[in-house]
This record gives C-alpha cells, structure tokens and sequence, in this order.
C-alpha cells in the first residue's frame, strides 16, 4: 500500500468516524485528532499515523490512542487505552476471541476504524461491569445495578459503567461509580424538532433521555445529571430532575426521573393536540380572511375580520404556554388608523378551558362583532 492510498483509506475511515458513533457517543470533528511523534522525522512528510480520540463514556472522557507503523502501515495499528486497569497484560487470544475485527483488520474497509474501536468499547464496558460484579467492596452497588436492569427492563447495552480506580483515592469509601443510562421512555407523541432559521420541522437523530449518576461507595454524596436529545430538549426544555434522597437506590431515582419526563411528555402532547385543534378550527371560522397561522406550534393565528359592512380589521391570536388552561390572547389592529401597526386594542371574550374547543371559538368570534365596532370608533 503506497502512502497516497494509505491516505485515501484512512481519510475514508475518518469520514466514517466523523459520521459515526461509539456507544451512545456520536463523533464530532474535534474528537479525533492527530498527534505527532517520533517517526514524523523518520519519514518526512509521513505524520498522519498517529490518532487521538475523545469520547465521553458513563460521564467521564475517555482517552484512546490509535498509531499506526509508518513503515508497515498495512498492519493493525497499535492501541493504547490511557487506563492501567484495562487489558494491563494483554493476551492476543483473549483479545481476537472478543474483538472481530482483530484478526480481519483491513483499512480499505471505511468501517475498519471505527468497528474496532466500538468492539474495544463492549470490552472496556465489559470489563467495568465485571469488576462491580465480582468485588465485594462493590456488594450494595451491586445489587443496586441488577435491580435497575430488572426494574426499568435496561437491556446492558443501554447502560454504562465506570469504577474509579483505587489508586485515585486515600479511602476506599471514596470511591465513586458512574451509571450513566438510556431511560426507555417513548418520545413518539412530542412534536417535531423545529429549525428555526430553515422554517421546517427535521428531527436531528433519534430521540433519548440520557441519565447520568455518580455515586460514592460510602453514599456520602450523588450527583445527577440528565442529557436529552434536540427535539426533547427543545420541547420540554430545561428539566427541574427530582432530588436523589440518601436513602434512595439507583431504581428508585431512575423511575422518578422516567415518570417525570413521562408526565411532561403527556402534558406536552396533550397541549400541542389542544393548540392545533384550536388553530384548526378558527382557521375553519374564518377561513375567507386568514392572514397567516403558525403550521408547527400552533401559537398564533391573524386573520382579517370581516364581519362588520364598512370596517375590518386585523385580528391575532396569540395560545401561550399555559394553554388550555389559560385563555388566549385577541388583539386588535387598525387598518386605517395612520398610527398604522401601532395602533391595537387587546380585547377579552368569555372563555371556559374545561368546554369543547368549538364552543370557546365560538364565543370569540359572538365577541369580536361588538369589539370590533368599538375599535372602531377609538380616538387617540
């Protein structure tokens, strides 16, 4: 292989990289980078051969090391893990049985990189799993973590361990360990993501609610943290989590976390469902003299109203975050007056949020007739 169609091949995989994911980690172009060494004196001009890659794992970073042979760059390149306590003394065997891709190495697959380094990840997750499995000193936690695969039903691919290592700490009650989880909540019935600047709904990768806890062997202290996708993040915003109580277990927090973005997910869609029904049908009322109306929020619609003989107007409703339960708001907008645009009456109507959608469009519209010749004969 020549160093141009090495570097075709690589620059393939690093596409792949770039595109990719490694556990729940999707890439991003700052996470792989190159690192210079000895052989770029060596082989001038040659440099590329070193890589490192960044990517968080169970709320920790996690540091690994591809190098390639400049001088035999077809062979398997080198793995260093930057963690003492994984793969200390390595047994090829051992390593070909679990890692696919060992034994079937070949860089003009654009894959290659990036399979090897996924499989490595099932073996470093493997590995954590088995220490708090195997470990006295790890005996509460332990039974904390089946119980939350078994509670929730948390497949093992959807959850990550990390131990800290002992020699980090004076105490081995210090000792802190990270779960960080995918919640199997449904994110179906939200509304789409919405772009703003391109004015179209795109959902930017699949939807998840990732759950972040570390605890310290002595339960001295917890701390959580909760990662949501674009779309849920945009439409549930910043969530208030529930405080994790001493006395709590990963279980227990896990479900309080889950039923709270369950609830708000159920407000949320319950709301966008009213929202568009009460859009829907002023639009239907007064279909002849609809301006514009917002298709993706169903926040706002304007509308010409043209039911009085010599005088119309320009009329917006606004559906605020408290809809149903809050009444929206009608403004009126003159379409004569020479203070133009400046020139707007608010106006109330009555207004029931446990009645049918019709009967509160109805009343809007029994109400602008009179509001309207009001409007009308303002002065300034």
């Amino acid at each position: 292989m020549t160093n141009n169609e090495y570097f075709e091949h690589l620059q393939k995989n690093l596409e792949e990289l770039f595109n990719g994911k490694i556990g729940f980690y999707k890439f991003q172009r700052t996470d792989i980078q190159a690192k210079p060494n000895k052989y770029i004196e060596l082989l001038k001009g040659f440099n590329n051969y070193h890589f490192c890659v960044t990517f968080p794992y169970a709320g920790k970073s996690l540091n690994w090391e591809i190098i390639f042979d400049p001088e035999d760059i077809r062979e398997l390149p080198d793995f260093d893990f930057n963690d003492y306590s994984f793969l200390p003394e390595p047994d090829v065997n051992y390593i070909a049985d679990n890692i696919p891709s060992w034994d079937k190495w070949d860089l003009t697959n654009s894959r290659a990189m990036l399979n090897i380094l996924n499989e490595f990840l099932v073996m470093y997750k493997r590995a954590q799993v088995e220490k708090l499995l195997n470990h006295n000193k790890y005996l509460n936690i332990r039974k904390q973590y089946e119980d939350l695969l078994q509670s929730l039903n948390l497949p093992e691919d959807k959850i990550e361990v990390y131990i800290e290592s002992d020699v980090d700490h004076s105490r081995e009650d210090s000792i802190g360990i990270n779960f960080n989880m995918y919640l199997p909540i449904d994110f179906s019935d939200l509304p789409e993501y919405y772009q703003e600047d391109f004015n179209e709904l795109l959902n930017p990768g699949e939807d998840f609610a990732s759950l972040n806890v570390m605890k310290k062997l002595d339960n001295a202290s917890t701390k959580v943290f909760l990662l949501l996708s674009p779309r849920a993040e945009q439409v549930l915003g910043k969530m208030k989590l529930p405080k994790f109580h001493k006395d709590a277990t990963l279980a227990d927090y896990a479900l309080d976390v889950r039923n709270t973005i369950e609830e708000q997910i159920k407000h949320i869609s319950e709301q966008h469902k009213a929202k568009n029904l009460f859009v829907s049908t002023l639009v239907e009322k007064f279909s002849s003299g609809i301006v514009e109306y917002d298709t993706t929020r169903f926040s706002k619609v304007c509308f010409i109203y043209e039911d009085c003989e010599d005088y119309d107007c320009l009329v917006t409703v606004t559906l605020g975050a408290k809809f149903p339960n809050e009444r929206p708001k009608v403004q009126l907008h003159s379409i004569y007056c020479q203070l133009g645009r400046y020139c707007n009456s608010n106006m109330s109507f009555s207004y029931d949020s446990e009645a049918p959608t019709e009967h509160n469009v109805r009343s809007l519209k029994d109400s602008l007739k009179a509001e309207t010749l009001l409007f009308k004969d303002h002065k300034h």
